[in-house]
């Protein structure tokens, strides 16, 4: 199934997006393969008809039509371009070096999450907990969470969907528990792509990425099955993307900005405020190109499809969108709910970031 939905992604950043930059491309590129892996299961599972052969044959269908609309067009993919930066990078012994750092400690996490079994209260109580329900009903109805706390039911789910997905092959989260490794990859080169943007160089530019990767809090999350590094990793993409709208007000960019944006917040809450910062230059941007305002409705079409799955059943099933928060305006109840903001600022204390 990834090579399937890896195809259609390919063929539509190099044929139909066609972005100039190496970056952006591999950017987009993972942008539509999750994407798609979100709109196919969401659609399925709406349907009940959220099953592996189904899956299977839905993505197939849609790699299908993306080939017929693409076929005539030339591909922008660039293998010497690829062979070039890579080739400039491994020049620099500072950064292979620190490459080879980064690789040594990632490679330990990674056989310590495939040999030892899943930890972590996020991925124990909901992330695997509603994949495996979804994979036994077809449907995507959440159960209650066994805990004091309501909220993980009403979650955004778009970083459970992505480990449903590591799921369905092998009815294991054998796979899963490394769903967030190609986050860390996406962060990474947004780093890179946004260093490169603001004139540091490659060289720079690729070590700031590294440096960023090393962050402690950041690494260690290399071994849980969270959504978190997801958060960060679509959140930089959102910023890169946003580079590219400021040199072009197109369709294009607008489409591949609006996939990061609606990604973004349909992985977690939290997210909706990040989005602020992405959401505030975009609408700047629109009254710059006031003629291309028909673009900020594609964008609110696009983020509402891709990222406001839960919100929406959240409302339907409880006339609140951020249920179970009970959510206020300068004291005013704009959407009743049963727990009150301090009670998610509990969550939260100084020794969850520590370095420990």
């Amino acid at each position: 199934m990834n090579l399937i939905v890896g195809v259609s992604a390919f063929l539509l950043d190099y044929r139909l997006f066609k972005f100039s930059g190496l970056v952006d491309s591999l950017l987009a590129f993972f942008i539509l393969y999750f994407a798609q892996i979100v709109i196919s299961e969401l659609i399925l599972g709406i349907l009940g008809l959220l099953y592996l052969n189904n899956v299977f044959l839905v993505n197939l269908a849609i790699l299908l039509i993306i080939y017929l609309i693409t076929k005539n067009s030339t591909s922008s993919f660039n293998l010497e371009g690829i062979k070039d930066t890579i080739y400039g990078l491994s020049e620099n012994k500072i950064i292979l070096l620190v490459v080879s750092v980064i690789l040594g400690f990632a490679l330990v996490k990674i056989g310590i999450n495939l040999i030892n079994p899943p930890f972590g209260w996020d991925s124990l109580n909901y992330h695997f907990t509603f994949g495996v329900e979804w994979l036994k009903h077809g449907n995507l109805d959440t159960p209650i969470t066994i805990s004091d706390d309501p909220s993980p039911s009403y979650y955004p789910i778009n970083g459970s969907l992505f480990y449903l997905w590591l799921m369905l092959p092998l009815h294991s989260v054998f796979l899963a528990d490394l769903g967030q490794l190609p986050f860390f990859i996406l962060a990474f080169l947004s780093v890179y792509s946004i260093g490169i943007k603001l004139g540091l160089g490659r060289e720079l530019a690729f070590l700031s990425a590294c440096l960023f990767s090393i962050i402690p809090n950041y690494f260690k999350q290399l071994q849980i099955a969270y959504v978190d590094v997801m958060v960060a990793g679509l959140f930089l993409a959102g910023v890169n993307f946003l580079f590219l709208l400021n040199e072009a007000f197109t369709l294009r960019n607008v489409t591949i900005y609006a996939l990061a944006v609606g990604l973004l917040i349909g992985t977690k809450t939290v997210a909706l405020a990040y989005s602020a910062l992405l959401l505030l230059p975009f609408v700047y941007f629109c009254f710059k190109n006031i003629r291309k305002f028909y673009l900020f409705v594609l964008v609110v079409l696009i983020i509402a499809c891709i990222g406001g799955f839960s919100y929406f059943r959240n409302l339907v099933d409880t006339g609140n969108p951020f249920y179970p928060l009970d959510f206020k305006i300068l004291g005013k109840t704009i959407f009743k709910g049963v727990m009150d903001i301090t009670v998610y600022r509990a969550h939260f204390k100084i020794e969850d970031y520590s370095i420990g």
